[in-house]
């Protein structure tokens, strides 16, 4: 069975479009290694990737990326307070499910009392993720989305390496799941046609 890929010398490559290269080919890999196995070893093997699962939540939920006091962009400088009044202007526009309310609140509450230049993961995930989900109008909405855009590029490389490692591990837990899906429907009674 294939390890683990090592995530500090994976993630210490320059390249993101390497790593997600050798992360794809040993989820392939690991596909083909897991097909045939039966339920006890890919339990084992759900068991394995549940505490490296645990090990990275703990790092990503204390991981805060610096974002500038202030950038310039088209010729214009725009403090942060002024970045995150758009940030939250551009949130307060979603509509969302009963659901999903809490989160879009803690979402706009933490961008409106946020007084630091580190943003959390999950915050930077979250308000990355509801921000993909708007459209954009005009002149001023386009540069604004813009602005706030090139406000969190001083972020982005060290969030892309933290998330692409966290897509892989569900990517290897999906892989896992497919197979003992595979198996349940082998094992279920088949319909006899009459």
């Amino acid at each position: 069975m294939s390890k683990l890929i090592n995530r500090e010398e994976l993630l210490a490559k320059e390249n993101l479009q390497e790593i997600a290269k050798e992360l794809e080919a040993d989820i392939a890999l690991y596909n083909e290694e897991l097909t045939g196995m039966d339920r006890e070893a890919l339990k084992k093997e759900e068991e394995e990737l549940m505490d490296i699962f645990k090990a990275n939540d703990e790092y990503v939920g204390g991981v805060e990326y610096e974002l500038p006091d202030e950038i310039e962009y088209d010729g214009r400088k725009l403090k942060r307070n002024e970045i995150t009044t758009k940030v939250v202007g551009f949130l307060n526009r979603i509509e969302v499910q009963f659901q999903a309310t809490l989160g879009l609140y803690q979402c706009i509450r933490f961008w409106k009392t946020r007084g630091t230049g580190k943003i959390p993961y999950g915050a930077f995930d979250s308000t990355l993720r509801m921000l993909g989900t708007l459209k954009f109008k005009g002149e001023q909405d386009c540069f604004d989305i813009l602005v706030v855009n090139n406000w969190f590029t001083a972020a982005h490389d060290a969030y892309s390496r933290d998330n692409i490692w966290t897509q892989y591990l569900h990517a290897r837990h999906q892989s896992i799941m497919q197979n003992m899906e595979a198996l349940d429907k082998a094992d279920a009674p088949q319909a006899v046609a009459e």
